[in-house]
């Protein structure tokens, strides 16, 4: 062999040799951390809170997080966890969804008073999150009834939520 053909060769080997290693990865089943983690025992996990914030991300797959809009209306002795929230309004129209955010907040609050409401703005969406649910059945029956009102935007979403 030349030195030529060697050097294809071993230019060919470099490029195919990555693209082997990424397609065993892709047909890999990827296992959670924390199933592998406890897979032999107990452990307790201990991490900061802006840590978990960080891993847990309360708006879900845009990478932002939201923000209420009124940080002085947390329910007084209550604390946040995950939970779930009803989500029945979200618009990205600049002109307009500010207002109609405030204005299903509103109307969410006459006409379901038992769940409470939140406005946020993650840009740029305006949304608006109804209720403190601790498991996703107790928000998909609020969904349920708030579907009839607010139409088929209403969705359950994973959220931080005010329990006691």
């Amino acid at each position: 062999m030349n030195l030529t053909k060697i050097k294809h060769l071993l230019a060919i080997c470099m490029i195919t040799a990555p693209l082997t290693i990424m397609a065993d990865e892709q047909n890999a089943t990827p296992v959670p951390i924390v199933e592998e983690i406890t897979s032999d025992g107990n452990n307790s996990i201990v991490m900061p809170e802006m840590l978990l914030k960080r891993l847990m991300p309360a708006t879900g797959s845009d990478g932002s997080t939201a923000t209420e809009t009124d940080p002085a209306a947390k329910p007084s002795g209550k604390s946040k966890v995950v939970g779930f929230r009803v989500q029945i309004f979200s618009s990205n129209n600049a002109a307009s969804a500010k207002s109609e955010a405030n204005s299903k907040a509103r109307q969410s609050m006459s006409r379901f008073p038992q769940y409470r409401s939140y406005v946020t703005y993650s840009s740029p969406y305006w949304k608006v999150r109804v209720g403190d649910f601790r498991t996703s059945q107790e928000a998909s029956a609020a969904a349920s009834s708030l579907r009839g009102t607010f139409g088929n935007q209403v969705c359950v979403v994973r959220d931080y939520v005010y329990v006691r």
